[in-house]
């Protein structure tokens, strides 16, 4: 798609010759980016967006300048992305003995499944927080991916849901490391002319990794048993903003990449503010429910661990003694 371009062609620098050769002749500046950053306004005319180019100018390269020639273009610009991350994992990382390698994603972008993969890749542990790991790549594998041609800067700003986040720890039963939460998450859109800029995935994180789940040994019971706790609880609040399905497997994923931290089904304090406040907007305060559908149910209760009860228990900030 093709987009408006405001360009100071022929640009005339005030240095010495020597120094002017070295500098470009025309500075592109985005309209997209002139507005995003609160620069001008739609109702502007082009020559109060060139009055305030030619300050931009010299802030951009560094460099005053005479004058120069002001053109408007309509042109498609490329573009291509870098994706940050920063990565929990069950424990502390070890540099002499740990391979530990994102790469292979799914993301729905926009309501289309995007799948994509990089060719670089540099990461880092977190110097106060060693089980956390930073990631930056690089180079998107177009050659692998050639949907990712389609895929548009307005997508990588629309991502609604991770459906697939793999990270090789090594071959089955070489570890006993398995990451348990996204931290951060976010791409870098780096354009062929115009501003490089940030791109925030916050709205899609927590994910769960499928090995936070399994590493509890949480069975299907105890997850039926949390979401219709969850659930009931989100319907008693009468929220018309939240879906109680929906919100409970959310939360139901928040829950097992925190108390996948610990190592253990036993739900922590902390891990149960955290999921408190998601449902509750409150800091520090867990969420009391009024009624707890499954819990009311003692041939129910007589089938799922004392630690489920305990740890779900915990969650709404309610005391449960176990007989």
């Amino acid at each position: 798609m093709k987009e408006k371009l405001y360009v100071a062609a022929n640009v005339r620098w005030d240095c010495d010759k020597k120094t002017a050769q070295y500098l470009p002749t025309e500075v592109v500046f985005r309209e997209k980016d002139l507005l995003r950053d609160g620069r001008i306004e739609e109702h502007d005319t082009e020559d109060d967006v060139f009055e305030l180019i030619s300050d931009l100018i010299s802030d951009k390269i560094g460099y005053c300048h005479y004058g120069f020639t002001p053109e408007v273009r309509e042109e498609e610009v490329g573009f291509t992305f870098r994706m940050y991350s920063a990565i929990r994992f069950n424990r502390p990382i070890s540099l002499k003995k740990d391979y530990l390698f994102p790469g292979g994603y799914e993301m729905v972008m926009n309501g289309k499944t995007v799948p994509f993969d990089f060719d670089e890749y540099e990461g880092w542990v977190d110097e106060t927080d060693r089980s956390v790991l930073h990631c930056v790549q690089r180079n998107p594998d177009y050659d692998t991916f050639p949907g990712l041609e389609n895929v548009s800067e307005d997508d990588l700003s629309h991502v609604e849901k991770i459906e697939e986040f793999y990270v090789y720890t090594g071959e089955p039963g070489e570890s006993d490391i398995e990451p348990v939460e996204i931290l951060e998450l976010g791409f870098e859109v780096i354009p062929q002319v115009g501003d490089i800029y940030d791109v925030s995935c916050d709205a899609v994180v927590p994910y769960s990794f499928p090995g936070a789940e399994a590493s509890l040994r949480i069975t299907d019971l105890e997850r039926q048993l949390f979401i219709a706790v969850v659930q009931e609880s989100i319907r008693k609040k009468a929220d018309p903003r939240l879906n109680p399905k929906d919100t409970a497997e959310k939360l139901y994923n928040k829950y097992c990449s925190a108390a996948a931290r610990y190592g253990t089904w036993m739900m922590s304090q902390e891990a149960a503010y955290a999921v408190a406040n998601l449902l509750d907007g409150t800091n520090g305060k867990p969420c009391r429910c009024a009624a707890l559908l499954a819990l009311g149910d003692e041939a129910y209760l007589n089938k799922i661990s004392d630690a489920a009860k305990s740890s779900v228990m915990a969650v709404f900030g309610i005391d449960y003694e176990i007989e």
